[in-house]
């Protein structure tokens, strides 16, 4: 196995660069440090990789659909590596990690820090942290349907609202959904504060009954590390969460919580939020506003048109990590 440590053994590893993301200018200036990391060293062709590390294996990737392309390589980079390493944000470690469930690939993952919030389970490392592999933890997720069809898994989030967070001129943003969507454009939008028309929440088929009067974003998490909440009363049903055994919180929130607009005048009115904790069982919610979108690590995925159906994973994906009984969120630190 790669992660025995403190064996020093050799470590070819499969790394996919997101040219697109948020700090990708600052990747481009440290990328080289991997090859004083690890012996071994395959990529992608192009954007992917080759055209920023020099002297490296390369596998031609063509790149028709991002997405399709980065589960394309991430496949193909597990036979040839011993682990895959996502230099990009949460929303690309998302992509990989979704591809090595649904492939049931034997294979971890190493993410490291260059998106625009980097604040998830699967990325542990910055450019300026990064070692070679030498722990691997297994991490929770969230599976996601739209009605019937599956689309996605969360291990950071799933957002419901007409936002996302993304990086535009250097500064972390809201941007549309729908814009980027249908053209693949970053257009800002200030994000909207009544996202539903008459919310539904079922668990197990069985409609859970609701107290909020006004909701202006729904978010569902997965709980890796719930035993940190154990005895902080003021984070209400989450310091329950570990002894109920629970997988996932579900949150109706009277104010929008993924905003890059925050500011202190906001703390002068209190947030009023409506937690739903839920282990083995399948959740559903419907009722959601037209132009609601599902947005899973930051990546759009869809409108909340039809029912969305969410159901909490144990030990999905291998990842990397320091060792450390608490090494994340990373962030953004240079």
């Amino acid at each position: 196995m790669v992660c025995d440590k403190g064996k020093g053994i050799a470590v070819k590893a499969g790394i996919i660069v997101n040219a697109s993301a948020g700090k990708f200018g600052y990747i481009k200036k440290v990328i080289s440090r991997l090859k004083e990391v690890f012996e071994e060293i395959v990529t992608g062709s192009g954007r992917f990789g080759g055209d920023f590390l020099e002297d490296v294996e390369t596998i031609d990737v063509a790149f028709n659909d991002f997405k399709n392309a980065i589960g394309s390589l991430t496949v193909e980079l597990s036979k040839r590596s011993d682990v895959i390493v996502s230099v990009g944000g949460d929303g690309t470690a998302n992509l990989v990690a979704a591809t090595i469930i649904d492939e049931g690939l034997d294979i971890p993952l190493m993410g490291i820090a260059g998106g625009t919030a980097n604040v998830g389970p699967l990325i542990r490392f910055s450019f300026e942290t990064v070692e070679k592999p030498s722990h691997v933890e297994f991490i929770d997720c969230l599976k996601v349907w739209k009605d019937e069809e599956h689309v996605g898994y969360a291990f950071v989030d799933a957002v419901f609202g007409d936002t996302f967070l993304g990086t535009l001129n250097g500064g972390m943003v809201n941007l549309s959904v729908e814009d980027f969507l249908k053209s693949g454009k970053k257009v800002p939008k200030k994000p909207r504060d009544d996202v539903v028309k008459k919310l539904e929440v079922l668990k197990n088929g069985k409609e859970v009954p609701l107290r909020s009067r006004r909701v202006a974003q729904v978010v569902a998490s997965p709980l890796n590390s719930s035993t940190f909440y154990i005895g902080k009363a003021a984070t209400g049903i989450l310091s329950w969460a570990s002894f109920l055994e629970s997988r996932g919180i579900l949150v109706l929130s009277s104010r929008v919580i993924v905003d890059s607009h925050v500011s202190e005048s906001d703390l002068n009115e209190p947030v009023l939020v409506e937690q739903i904790l839920f282990g083995e069982e399948t959740i559903e919610i419907k009722g959601f506003d037209r132009s609601v979108y599902l947005v899973l690590d930051g990546n759009p995925v869809c409108e909340c048109d039809r029912p969305i159906k969410l159901e909490g994973l144990r030990n999905c994906v291998k990842v990397v990590t320091k060792g450390q009984s608490c090494d994340w969120p990373v962030g953004w630190k240079t």
